[in-house]
Parts: C-alpha cells; structure tokens; sequence
C-alpha cells in the first residue's frame, strides 16, 4: 500500500511540473520525451487512466446507456497492455500530429479504435 501512495506522490509531483501547460494533464509529447525513470510514473498514470475508463464504461451500462468502448467480457488490460495499446496507436497514427494532445484523450481514442462498439 505505501508503495502505491508513493508512486502517486510521484505522479503529482511530475505532473505539478506541467501546471503552467494549458491543461494539468500531461501531453504525448511530454509522455514521448520523458526520462526512462519517469516511464514507470507513466505506466501508472495510463493504467489509472484506463481503469477509470472501465468504470465510467460500467456506470454508462448501468444506465443502459452506450459506452466508450467495449473489449470482450474477457479481457482485463494489465498496465503493460494499457501501455501497448498506446504506443502502437500513436505508432500507427504518425500521419496525426498526437503529441500536442493530452495522453487520456489518446488512450480513450486508442480504446475505442482498439474496441468499438457494435
């Protein structure tokens, strides 16, 4: 447990540095240019980031309303999955410009191209 409010001290403390952007949430660039210690910090971030997803997904069917995205029932994404997924969507999409957007703009899109819904 300590281990896990450590690396979300962390992450604060990184993205505090990225107050003076336009949005607090940090940027494929800076996702793309940050150090290799920082990718742990990263990692994290964008697993936390696609967990919150799931569960608004989940609140969204709830309500019988439509969700973001639908993977199989059996598929649970590890952290190295979420990070996969996310390079390999910027990967492919070299003919956009995704650094100036913020990372959970392009792992929702990258969810949804990855899983869409019916």
């Amino acid at each position: 447990m300590k281990r896990f409010w450590m690396a979300g001290l962390a992450a604060a403390a990184m993205f505090a540095a990225t107050a003076g952007s336009a949005s607090a949430e940090p940027t494929v660039k800076e996702y793309q240019d940050a150090a290799p210690g920082a990718k742990d910090v990263y990692k994290l971030y964008l697993n936390a980031e696609e967990e919150a997803f799931g569960w608004y997904n989940a609140a969204l069917e709830g309500k019988k309303l439509t969700a973001l995205y639908c993977p199989p029932r059996d598929v649970a994404l590890s952290s190295d999955d979420t990070v996969a997924l996310f390079d390999a969507f910027i990967a492919d999409h070299k003919n956009v410009d995704l650094t100036k957007y913020p990372v959970g703009l392009v792992l929702i899109t990258a969810l949804q191209d990855k899983y869409p819904c019916s």
